[in-house]
């Protein structure tokens, strides 16, 4: 619960479910869902898609504004220029909060990223605005975490010569964490991050580089293995890229 002053004056009161709502993965004009809006307290709509990107529709609430005209209406509204401005204080907000929920309440994080996490990665595909912070709040498997872990994290444990964040896409976490293309990187002590979700397939194309690292894909044999874990001739895996 916020107000806004300033260039756009609101308040909102907004949450996010436990469940993801049943028209999620619906396209924009087939669901009912979105953030109520008022104006001075007169109802609008009930369903404001402007308001918020499509990443994170999952939100849900009341948006009252005190600058929009009382006449405005639903067609107008993508293309109002108050109603950007509130749409940009709302992202720059929601994802301030779920940053805080990720550092401070990281199993509660766990939870809302199991269930919205997807919908986030389309965030990163579709707001260059916003990529580097929807990056810093992504989740992954990886080969040397016992749960998800976050980039940061990764980039922590990279070898001192190691440039490049490795990753494997695959169907599901048990064909990637069996996969043979692995072996090499458990002898050298590599994390490999884990990309099992659907919507991966489409988020490795916008994998280019996290902080000063790029992104490789051990998938597509495309791993500069770092000096300091080159291997010896009798520790070589049987099996190589």
């Amino acid at each position: 619960h916020f107000a806004a002053e300033g260039t756009a004056e609101f308040q909102a009161l907004l949450y996010i479910p436990s469940r993801p709502p049943p028209d999620l993965w619906l396209p924009n004009r087939e669901r009912t869902t979105g953030l109520q809006l008022y104006v001075r307290n007169v109802f609008i709509t009930d369903a404001c898609q402007a308001l918020v990107p499509p990443y994170l529709r999952f939100l849900r609430g009341v948006v009252d504004s005190s600058d929009l005209p009382l006449n405005i209406s639903r067609e107008t509204l993508q293309d109002d220029a108050m109603v950007r401005k509130i749409r940009s204080n709302l992202i720059n907000r929601t994802l301030g909060v779920l940053r805080e929920m990720k550092e401070k309440e990281f199993e509660k994080y766990r939870s809302f990223f199991r269930e919205f996490g997807a919908v986030l990665k389309e965030g990163v595909m579709g707001d260059p605005e916003h990529k580097d912070r929807l990056m810093d709040l992504l989740l992954f498997d990886s080969t040397v975490s016992e749960g998800p872990t976050d980039l940061r994290s990764v980039v922590g444990r990279l070898k001192p010569d190691q440039k490049a964040i490795y990753y494997l896409v695959a169907e599901n976490e048990d064909a990637a964490r069996h996969s043979p293309l692995l072996e090499g990187f458990r002898v050298r002590g590599l994390e490999v991050l884990l990309l099992t979700d659907p919507v991966d397939a489409w988020l490795e194309g916008v994998l280019d580089r996290y902080q000063d690292h790029p992104f490789q894909a051990v998938h597509r044999g495309e791993v500069e293995w770092p000096k300091s874990t080159e291997l010896k001739k009798e520790d070589q895996p049987t099996f190589t890229m």
